[in-house]
């Protein structure tokens, strides 16, 4: 019978499990730099790319990439950390002193809890900064176009250069596929000053945009006014809502006033609010891997069989995973809710794990 909180091991599982995390996360972050360094040298090949932005582009793009295979660093540390108890008998020990699988569970569980809010709140900011400022550098020297689309609170901006002129366009608002207060600054190739339109609004027409309430003025002074006017552009609606801004770029924080803005401006924010409600339910979503991992070698206590075990964990893993892809795009399609699709994964991960934790406690 067990009297009082096990502190002594409480700190004993919680140390071990940091050492192990460790060891693995900067696997796991190496692994990844060394892939994305071969593939930005294979896509820039032909390219007269320096060799450090090259490697800083890899670098802008780890920690996306990182955290969202954070989870499976979680699953694997429970798993090597477990099993290692396990093997040393220490384990068995702690569940024949009275200990029950979620006193044992319980400071691992809570670790992870405070890793992913303070990573949440924290670098996932950081990683959104890195991870923008990475697109605008892979547009610009791998894909050699400089074609931007932004929303802010000031209006919509855009950068596009088409055949052999650049033009930037500002809108205050957007109301019904309809630009209100546009000015259009076109550029030749040599960014040369061509014109400005000024005009009270503009319609997405299949030669280009319509623009009503005109005012043209060129460098010389001279202004041209016009009821209606077509100005050639490939730009479309479908291109401002699928284009504006990756939700991945955006920080956490941010996210809810830039749904807020897309809903006043009458833009699609369903991408931004499931990536929203994926970053909250990811929390829960890595803690079961904490259940999934443990469980399995809880199945397996008393034995010394390894490769039951890992496939085991690596085959509900993965498992999981592509529950979450599936999901996500199907909450993008519209098939699914935002809510289902965010925390249906969490929901059978935690019901998987939950499940095989309190068989074990039976057991």
């Amino acid at each position: 019978m067990t009297y009082g909180i096990p502190h002594l091991i409480y700190r004993y599982i919680a140390g071990a499990y940091l050492r192990w995390l460790g060891i693995l996360s900067s696997g796991l972050a190496s692994i990844i730099l060394i892939f994305d360094l071969i593939e930005l040298f294979r896509r820039t090949a032909t390219k007269s790319l320096k060799l450090s932005d090259t490697v800083y582009m890899a670098f802008l793009k780890l920690p996306f990439t990182f955290f969202e295979l954070f989870a499976f660093v979680v699953l694997m540390s429970t798993w090597v950390v477990f099993f290692r108890l396990m093997r040393a008998r220490e384990l068995l020990v702690m569940r024949m002193s009275g200990l029950s699988v979620w006193h044992v569970l319980s400071p691992v569980l809570f670790m992870v809890f405070l890793i992913k809010v303070a990573e949440l709140m924290l670098l996932s900011p950081l990683a959104a900064s890195m991870h923008s400022r990475f697109e605008q550098m892979e547009n610009r020297l791998i894909y050699g176009r400089e074609d931007q689309i932004t929303l802010s609170e000031n209006g919509l901006w855009v950068s596009q250069t088409e055949r052999s002129r650049h033009f930037i366009l500002h809108a205050k608002s957007i109301t019904q596929q309809v630009l209100s207060s546009l000015t259009i600054y076109e550029f030749m190739e040599d960014r040369k000053f061509v014109r400005r339109f000024d005009a009270e609004g503009a319609k997405f027409g299949e030669r280009g945009l319509i623009l009503t309430g005109v005012a043209c003025s060129y460098p010389v002074g001279q202004v041209e006014f016009y009821e209606e006017y077509i100005f050639p552009s490939n730009l479309t609606y479908e291109q401002i809502q699928e284009n504006s801004v990756n939700p991945s770029a955006i920080s956490f924080w941010k996210l809810p006033e830039f749904i807020r803005f897309l809903d006043k401006l009458h833009l699609s924010s369903l991408k931004y609010r499931l990536h929203w409600h994926t970053l909250i339910a990811q929390i829960f979503f890595v803690m079961s891997m904490v259940l999934l991992g443990a469980g399995s070698i809880f199945f397996q206590l008393g034995r010394r069989k390894v490769s039951p075990l890992l496939a085991l964990t690596l085959g509900m893993g993965f498992f999981m995973f592509f529950i979450k892809d599936i999901t996500q795009t199907l909450g993008l399609a519209s098939t699914l809710p935002v809510l289902m699709s965010a925390w249906i994964p969490a929901a059978i991960s935690w019901l998987v794990g939950a499940a095989m934790v309190l068989y074990c406690e039976d057991v």
